[in-house]
């Protein structure tokens, strides 16, 4: 019997993201993919992510010899999709909200208190 994969609690579609967020993969298709949206992301989207991004590094994933050629540029999820299906007709997107995560914020360290 085969298990649904669990999501992603920290997931863009759960959590929503800023615009200029740094969005991770979470997937086996999507493993290693980094990409910054230009828009913020709504909660409770899973879909595409919405509006245009850059890839700042393809992964190490089923498709990232697709994604390589596309590093640094504005793209939608819509292209990505297109390009992704062409050589595999069955594949989700690798830019669905459901399947990012975004980065954690870096924790703040207490000001140094003197004795």
């Amino acid at each position: 019997m085969m298990f649904p994969l669990a999501k992603p609690q920290r997931s863009v579609g759960r959590l929503g993201a800023e615009a200029n967020a740094i969005l991770r993969g979470t997937g086996e298709h999507n493993r290693g993919l980094v990409v910054r949206a230009a828009q913020p992301q709504a909660r409770g989207h899973e879909g595409p992510i919405q509006g245009s991004f850059v890839i700042l590094e393809a992964g190490d994933n089923r498709h990232s010899d697709t994604l390589s050629g596309l590093l640094n540029r504005e793209i939608t999820a819509q292209e990505v999709l297109k390009l992704i299906r062409s050589k595999h007709p069955a594949c989700v997107n690798v830019v669905n909200a459901n399947s990012l995560t975004t980065d954690e914020p870096a924790p703040v360290a207490p000001p140094n208190q003197k004795s």
